[in-house]
């Protein structure tokens, strides 16, 4: 009779543990918001990167200066993208400042405006003499924002 005994309170405390374990993790997971949907400040959840391509273009894109453009047009854009961004990158001193490359110049700050509106393709119109790329100008002369 008293092995029957240990028997039972053996099952009985490993079903307790059992039972505690899952009332641990149940808890947890609605505290997480795993359950219900939520998050808090308390249980970060890795999501995944946005895989539209829509999002990476807009991310990962460029204004720059369409080849051929007249310099007094360059200049032009210049002046109007230094009214909405801070144009001092371009000013003597600044990090990008090329006086004798007018293309580079008006580049730099036109970019900055597209950026700053959102990178939208009509943010890089400048009267139809920027252009949108896909590839990393900055690995040509200039570290553009």
């Amino acid at each position: 009779m008293g092995a029957v005994n240990i028997i039972d309170r053996t099952m009985f405390y490993r079903r307790l543990v059992a039972v505690t374990v899952l009332c641990f993790i149940i808890i947890f997971a609605l505290f997480c918001g795993f359950l219900i949907g939520r998050k808090t400040k308390h249980c970060a959840r890795v999501e995944s990167p946005p895989t539209s391509t829509a999002t990476t273009n807009q991310t990962r894109s460029w204004c720059v200066a369409k080849p051929g453009t007249s310099p007094n047009m360059l200049q032009q854009n210049a002046d109007y993208a230094c009214n909405y961004v801070n144009c001092s990158i371009i000013e003597q001193g600044g990090v990008c400042f090329y006086v004798e490359d007018k293309l580079v110049f008006a580049s730099v700050v036109m970019n900055l405006y597209y950026k700053s509106e959102g990178s939208n393709s009509w943010n890089c119109n400048f009267a139809g003499t920027g252009m949108i790329t896909l590839t990393d100008p900055s690995l040509d002369r200039c570290v553009y924002a």
